[in-house]
């Protein structure tokens, strides 16, 4: 048998983060090396952990033993100690850093068919020699010894003979230093940062989102309205959620002129900080006490969204917050409390203060709440659909204009909906 060891307990200084956690084309780079290593024919694999070693580990949940190294920030030595002296009875072992991304499997199977008790091999690149490295038996406590500080098995295998293994035909060697680093192995760094970020909110939010679509069935059940609101930016979400192809066609709109940036973006900022306009604008809708209310507002520390919801959930109205508790708690405070305080449902989009995503180790741009607003929206509209479906439930959505059909199924909604949602006059 042939074990795979995976060295993933660094913190990235240089990266701006922990490496395993890093993100490569809708993974991590812990994901990445796992599987050449188990693809490659490795069974069991150790992964060895220190920097957010809890976080790796629960990412991994039980597709590899885990063994954190408490004196990871010693080097790399210390964590291939920690891993050979985790490993079972085995023939040999193929070690494998995480920070590689461009190994594939082929290439550890290539190592791991020389395994042996006496065995030594190491895959070269275009004669570089690289990762991964195939440690018989034998060798594991001379390797222990030498590896100290950032050095690894390079002591011990210095001057002994070690079979070379070309694997430039099928493998890429190079180590992923820092984040620009991933476009060689086919990587975007913001796109992969948000659709690693992206998964992590569906996950996080399964239950809430379960909890939202339940109420928002009750709520067309009974025949009565969405209302979506927010300020700023975060009417961007807002206007995904009305009169939108496969959309809810009971969905109003809370908003006022003030609020909307194209219309003056001081006068806008204003607008969302002052006392008593959220209170005006719930004040317009005619209650029926079906009413579900949706605010998005990712500091959600502003007037305007506290006080909103503070006031549907005042008038029996229950409340659905998309926000980010971590950004509040770094945003100065405006209003009585936050908007997840007063929320009946929080759906957390995970972002950090600022709402600046880029780069990874300094961020200064490139948002992600925009698209957590709009994922978990449509998060919440699938899982109403199967609910739909499951329970006979007609759900009123509306269809695109540019297709067959489309105009005739939208006239029908804009008829029962048009005196109660006057924004589709």
């Amino acid at each position: 048998m042939t074990a795979g060891l995976l060295l993933a307990a660094g913190a990235g200084r240089r990266f701006g983060m922990p490496k395993a956690l890093a993100p490569l084309r809708g993974e991590l780079l812990v994901d990445h090396a796992l599987r050449a290593l188990v693809d490659g024919g490795c069974d069991p694999v150790v992964v060895v952990t220190g920097a957010s070693a809890a976080e790796v580990a629960a990412h991994l949940g039980d597709r590899a033993t885990v063994v954190e190294n408490p004196d990871w920030a010693s080097g790399m030595g210390s964590s291939l100690r920690a891993g050979l002296s985790a490993l079972p009875d085995v023939d040999a072992a193929v070690v494998l850093t995480v920070d590689t991304p461009g190994v594939t499997a082929a290439a550890v199977s290539r190592l791991a068919a020389l395994a042996a008790p006496d065995a030594l091999a190491r895959a070269t690149y275009d004669g570089e020699p690289g990762h991964p490295v195939l440690l018989g038996r034998d060798h594991w406590a001379g390797v222990a010894e030498l590896a100290v500080g950032d050095t690894g098995a390079r002591p011990y295998l210095r001057g002994r003979a070690v079979a070379e293994v070309p694997c430039a035909d099928v493998a890429d060697g190079a180590d992923a230093d820092h984040p620009d680093d991933l476009t060689r192995f086919g990587g975007t760094v913001y796109g992969d940062l948000a659709l690693t970020h992206l998964a992590k909110v569906a996950e996080h939010n399964a239950s809430a989102l379960d909890e939202t679509a339940e109420l928002v069935l009750s709520c067309v059940r009974a025949d009565g309205l969405v209302l979506t609101s927010g300020a700023g930016h975060s009417l961007a979400a807002v206007a995904e959620t009305f009169f939108r192809a496969g959309g809810l066609a009971c969905v109003r709109p809370l908003v006022h002129d003030d609020l909307q940036v194209f219309g003056g973006a001081r006068k806008a900022t204003a607008a969302e900080r002052r006392a008593g306009l959220a209170a005006s604008v719930f004040a317009e809708v005619p209650r029926t006490g079906h009413e579900v209310l949706f605010i998005f507002s990712n500091s959600g520390v502003n007037p305007f969204p506290v006080e909103l919801a503070q006031t549907a959930v005042d008038s029996g109205c229950p409340v659905v917050a998309v926000t980010s508790p971590r950004s509040s708690a770094g945003a100065t405070r405006r209003a009585g409390g936050l908007l997840a305080e007063h929320a009946t449902i929080v759906l957390d989009t995970l972002t950090g203060p600022g709402d600046v995503a880029y780069p990874p180790d300094s961020a200064v741009t490139a948002s992600l709440s925009t698209l957590c607003n709009a994922f978990l929206w449509n998060l919440m509209l699938a899982r109403l659909h199967d609910r739909a479906e499951a329970e006979g439930v007609e759900l009123p959505r509306w269809r695109s204009s540019n297709v067959e059909g489309g105009d005739t199924a939208n006239a029908a909604l804009l008829e029962r909906y048009g005196d109660r949602v006057p924004h589709l006059g």
